[in-house]
Protein backbone atom coordinates (compact mmCIF):
# COMPACT_ATOMS: atom_id res chain seq x y z
CA UNK A 1 0.00 0.00 0.00
CA UNK A 2 1.56 3.42 -1.15
CA UNK A 3 1.13 5.73 1.55
CA UNK A 4 0.00 9.75 -0.01
CA UNK A 5 0.85 12.89 1.12
CA UNK A 6 -0.38 16.05 0.49
CA UNK A 7 2.90 18.47 -0.84
CA UNK A 8 2.58 22.52 -0.45
CA UNK A 9 3.60 23.49 -4.27
CA UNK A 10 4.40 26.83 -3.21
CA UNK A 11 6.50 25.51 -0.34
CA UNK A 12 5.39 27.08 2.95
CA UNK A 13 9.10 27.47 3.82
CA UNK A 14 10.89 27.33 7.41
CA UNK A 15 11.48 28.82 10.44
CA UNK A 16 14.21 30.15 11.54
CA UNK A 17 12.64 33.11 13.78
CA UNK A 18 9.59 34.36 15.72
CA UNK A 19 9.15 37.01 12.95
CA UNK A 20 8.56 33.45 10.66
CA UNK A 21 5.42 32.33 12.35
CA UNK A 22 2.71 34.38 10.53
CA UNK A 23 3.89 34.07 6.76
CA UNK A 24 4.55 30.46 7.18
CA UNK A 25 1.07 29.62 8.88
CA UNK A 26 -0.77 31.52 6.86
CA UNK A 27 1.57 29.90 3.24
CA UNK A 28 0.58 26.39 5.10
CA UNK A 29 -3.29 26.96 5.76
CA UNK A 30 -4.24 29.79 2.75
CA UNK A 31 -3.82 27.57 -0.09
CA UNK A 32 -6.47 26.93 -3.11
CA UNK A 33 -7.00 23.37 -4.60
CA UNK A 34 -4.48 24.66 -7.42
CA UNK A 35 -1.52 25.20 -4.69
CA UNK A 36 -1.89 21.61 -3.67
CA UNK A 37 -1.05 17.88 -5.29
CA UNK A 38 -1.07 14.71 -3.67
CA UNK A 39 2.49 12.62 -4.11
CA UNK A 40 3.49 9.62 -2.66
CA UNK A 41 5.23 9.68 0.75
CA UNK A 42 9.30 8.99 -0.81
CA UNK A 43 8.41 11.65 -3.20
CA UNK A 44 7.25 14.35 -0.81
CA UNK A 45 10.62 13.48 1.07
CA UNK A 46 11.94 13.89 -1.79
CA UNK A 47 10.67 17.49 -2.45
CA UNK A 48 11.10 18.65 0.74
CA UNK A 49 14.69 17.85 0.05
CA UNK A 50 15.05 19.20 -3.52
CA UNK A 51 13.28 22.79 -1.99
CA UNK A 52 15.60 22.69 1.26
CA UNK A 53 18.93 22.11 -0.65
CA UNK A 54 18.18 23.52 -3.59
CA UNK A 55 18.57 20.66 -6.00
CA UNK A 56 16.69 18.83 -8.60
CA UNK A 57 14.07 16.47 -7.52
CA UNK A 58 15.84 13.56 -9.12
CA UNK A 59 19.29 14.57 -6.85
CA UNK A 60 17.05 14.39 -4.04
CA UNK A 61 15.67 10.94 -4.62
CA UNK A 62 19.14 9.77 -4.92
CA UNK A 63 20.40 11.95 -2.06
CA UNK A 64 17.27 9.82 -0.14
CA UNK A 65 18.20 6.29 -1.48
CA UNK A 66 21.92 6.77 -0.43
CA UNK A 67 20.65 7.99 2.86
CA UNK A 68 17.88 4.83 3.63
CA UNK A 69 20.75 2.59 2.64
CA UNK A 70 23.49 3.79 5.23
CA UNK A 71 20.27 4.05 7.75
CA UNK A 72 19.68 0.86 7.23
CA UNK A 73 23.36 -0.60 7.38
CA UNK A 74 23.18 -1.95 3.58
CA UNK A 75 25.73 0.82 2.16
CA UNK A 76 28.67 -1.16 2.29
CA UNK A 77 26.76 -4.58 0.72
CA UNK A 78 25.43 -2.04 -1.80
CA UNK A 79 28.83 -0.70 -2.93
CA UNK A 80 30.57 -4.16 -3.19
CA UNK A 81 27.33 -5.37 -5.42
CA UNK A 82 27.94 -2.34 -7.44
CA UNK A 83 32.26 -3.60 -7.53
CA UNK A 84 33.07 -0.38 -5.45
CA UNK A 85 35.20 -1.16 -2.66
CA UNK A 86 33.38 1.19 0.11
CA UNK A 87 34.87 4.02 1.86
CA UNK A 88 35.93 3.99 5.26
CA UNK A 89 33.56 6.14 6.76
CA UNK A 90 29.26 6.09 6.18
CA UNK A 91 29.70 9.69 4.93
CA UNK A 92 32.04 9.24 1.94
CA UNK A 93 30.20 6.11 1.53
CA UNK A 94 26.94 7.87 0.91
CA UNK A 95 28.94 9.98 -1.54
CA UNK A 96 30.08 7.49 -3.55
CA UNK A 97 26.40 5.93 -3.49
CA UNK A 98 25.13 9.01 -4.99
CA UNK A 99 28.27 9.31 -7.51
CA UNK A 100 27.28 5.99 -8.50
CA UNK A 101 23.46 6.42 -8.99
CA UNK A 102 23.93 10.02 -10.57
CA UNK A 103 26.72 8.11 -13.18
CA UNK A 104 24.84 5.20 -14.41
CA UNK A 105 21.69 8.11 -14.81
CA UNK A 106 23.79 9.97 -17.26
CA UNK A 107 24.58 6.56 -19.29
Amino acid sequence: MTLCQVDHIPPAGSLQKTEDIQGFVERLLYVTEDDLRLVCKNCNSALALADKQGISFRSAQVEKLAIDLCKKKLDKEWLSSQGITPAGNEKARRTQIVQKLMEEEND
